[in-house]
């Protein structure tokens, strides 16, 4: 046997190896995707392809082809680099280092016999290159395109402020991300996220689900490159029920129904992902947590809560109360958040916040009168000391046979409060009438002044010199 011969049979035994081996990532792929399996279906993707790339290359090795030697050498040393890098040094790292030595070993070695073979027959002119042309040039119509789509997926898993393909309990989210999320109106400055998922193949941009400790919630982009999201009230929760018309081989989708009879809120988690069942059954416990006996009620009778009594029920006023009313957890809180300076006695509060009173109110104390509200996670406030209102109007427009809009403003209309107070009843009007008495009795000339010629004192009346110029109150 000469020296060609003897390369030739050891290239195909390392090429049947590798064709061997993408029989079984191929059959491996087929259980997953089949349900005979725990691993989610994202990782059959991987098998199949992985499958595909050694056989095709391995017929290619198999017919003489060099370049395809070097392809499955590419591709052994990446696939085993990109899981040592993605895992980290956890129980499988051991592993996966060995894996990569014995396969990086016997593909290194096909190489080697690939181009000792065609050197042999180079020299030897009695000796032959054993191998149908046609093979080696049309598996390649095979190999690229998924090699393309292979290298693709490994270099957005593998760059900094990469899209994981499995489930990440909330302190591994990278802080880009993080960061991304509170400047998209996502993630509230002082909510915690515990669990995400982005089914996104460069970006969490493209879709996100996420659970933090007050809301659950999902996002995705339109095809015209909007935003969108929607969002549900931990405690506010009826029922998670799977969606199996949202749902496919890879992704179960699961839908959120609310006490209040919103369309549901639909979220995505990767089937056979380690966390899954743990995202489901961490909703319904912190559902649990957050929610109380009306909401429960409301969910069992299939109608709408009585807000108010969902938020006394929370500790929370439920509506206008007076300052014998005000609970000492509410006055602290109003301190804490110095809405409520020391030396200052409240008069009356209103809020029909239901479950956290940073959601917005309204307090007139024996000094100031002024509001605070919540956006995109944010609270913010205005206050006017007492002399500072200028006007006082209702909003006829706005206003209900529920509830009666108002509007204070303060000198040119620069700064100004809309809030909400029950409608028809005594005590709005008494609350009223003494916001209107306090105003004209402490107001001063310069003050006046000020509200007459429409330009803002320099010493502004507005606790909050940052506050925005124009807010509404939902109260």
């Amino acid at each position: 046997m000469n020296r060609a011969d003897t390369h030739r049979k050891r290239l195909r035994v390392y090429a049947a190896i590798f064709m061997g081996a993408g029989i079984l990532q191929g059959l491996a792929a087929l259980i997953i995707f089949t349900g005979e399996s725990e691993v989610a279906p994202s990782e059959a993707l991987g098998h199949a392809m992985a499958g595909l790339i050694y056989f095709f290359c391995g017929l290619m090795a198999w017919h003489g082809s060099r370049a395809a030697c070097l392809a499955i050498l590419f591709w052994v040393l990446t696939f085993g680099l990109v899981e040592i890098v993605v895992e980290g040094l956890d129980t499988n790292a051991t592993r996966n280092v060995i894996q990569l030595l014995i396969f990086g070993g016997l593909a290194l070695r096909m190489c080697v016999n690939a181009f000792l073979y065609w050197r042999a027959v180079h020299n030897d002119e009695t000796a032959e290159l054993v191998g149908r042309p046609w093979v080696r040039l049309a598996g390649w119509i095979v190999v690229l395109p998924i090699s393309a789509f292979l290298l693709v997926g490994v270099l957005a898993s593998v760059l900094p402020g990469n899209v994981s393909f499995n489930i990440v309990s909330g302190s591994d989210i990278d802080a880009e991300q993080l960061a991304w999320m509170r400047q998209e109106n996502l993630l509230d400055a002082e909510e915690r996220p515990l669990l995400f998922y982005s089914d996104g193949f460069f970006s969490i941009k493209e879709d996100g689900n996420l659970l933090t400790d007050k809301y659950l919630g999902s996002w995705w982009q339109e095809s015209d490159g909007e935003l969108v999201s929607a969002w549900i009230r931990l405690g506010a929760i009826c029922k998670v029920e799977p969606s199996e018309a949202n749902s496919d081989f890879r992704l179960s989708a699961y839908a959120a129904y609310s006490v209040d009879d919103r369309e549901p809120v639909v979220f995505w988690l990767p089937k056979g992902d380690p966390l899954h069942q743990a995202f489901i059954e961490r909703i319904g416990y912190l559902n649990a947590r957050h929610t109380n006996a009306e909401l429960s009620t409301a969910c069992e009778e299939g109608r709408s809560p009585d807000w108010s009594r969902v938020a006394k029920l929370n500790g929370l006023p439920g509506g206008a109360i007076e300052a014998h009313e005000i609970s000492r957890s509410i006055l602290n809180w109003l301190r804490g958040e110095e809405y409520l300076l020391t030396g200052e006695e409240p008069l009356w509060l209103s809020s029909t916040a239901s479950f956290d009173l940073e959601e917005g109110g309204v307090l007139m104390s024996d000094s100031y009168f002024g509001g605070w509200w919540q956006e995109s996670g944010v609270t913010d406030s205005v206050w006017f000391a007492h002399g500072g209102i200028c006007e006082i109007e209702i909003l006829a427009e706005e206003s209900n046979d529920i509830t009666t809009r108002y509007r204070a403003s303060g000198p040119g209309n620069e700064n100004y409060l809309s809030f909400s107070l029950p409608a028809g009843t005594e005590r709005t009007e008494q609350r009223i009438a003494l916001l209107r008495q306090v105003t004209s009795e402490r107001q001063t000339s310069e003050q006046a002044e000020a509200c007459a010629t429409g330009v803002t004192n320099t010493d502004a009346e507005d606790r909050d010199e940052e506050a925005d110029s124009a807010r509404v109150i939902d109260n």
